[in-house]
């Protein structure tokens, strides 16, 4: 890991977050929206979160997205999964499914009910049952829009 002396601290921590959970972590490096799923979402899905996050003002690729199932096999626990969300220190946070739901609530000790909205740590989270499947149907889409426009927006 290189860290420049020149960076900002906030820029270090970024740095050395994606060092360690690299294979859990793709998108957008310093993402405003955090997307959390228990593997990695299929590419429909992720367009779909893209394009939710540039809808409400944060531009093209605003979603980083994390994956509690690694690359090689590994598996995040809820300490690590709490590390690497206050490393990237997002501005809100989407959960896909129920185990990516339930790992964010051990990891910061709130119960996340399916298809809600929440906070945490001062962010704005959206806890969908499954959007991957939710996308498949239009009442189900609805749903899931309907949470993901409590959102903030970004406003200049």
């Amino acid at each position: 890991m290189n860290i420049s002396a020149n960076g900002n601290m906030c820029e270090a921590t970024l740095v050395s977050t994606w060092s360690l959970f690299g294979e859990h972590l793709s998108g957008e490096r310093c993402g405003i929206f955090l997307v959390i799923s228990s593997s990695l979402l299929d590419p429909a899905a992720r367009d779909a979160l893209n394009s939710s996050a540039k809808s409400f003002g944060y531009g093209c690729a605003a979603c980083t997205f994390a994956q509690i199932e690694g690359a090689h096999d590994t598996q995040l626990d809820a300490a690590a999964l709490k590390l690497l969300v206050e490393g990237l220190d997002p501005f809100c946070i989407v959960t896909t499914d129920a185990t990516s739901a339930q790992m964010l609530g051990d990891a910061y000790q709130v119960g996340l009910a399916p298809n809600s909205t929440s906070r945490i740590m001062g962010r704005s989270v959206v806890v969908l049952k499954s959007f991957e499947e939710q996308l498949k149907s239009a009442q189900d889409k609805q749903v899931a829009w309907a949470l993901l426009k409590s959102l903030p927006r970004h406003t200049v």
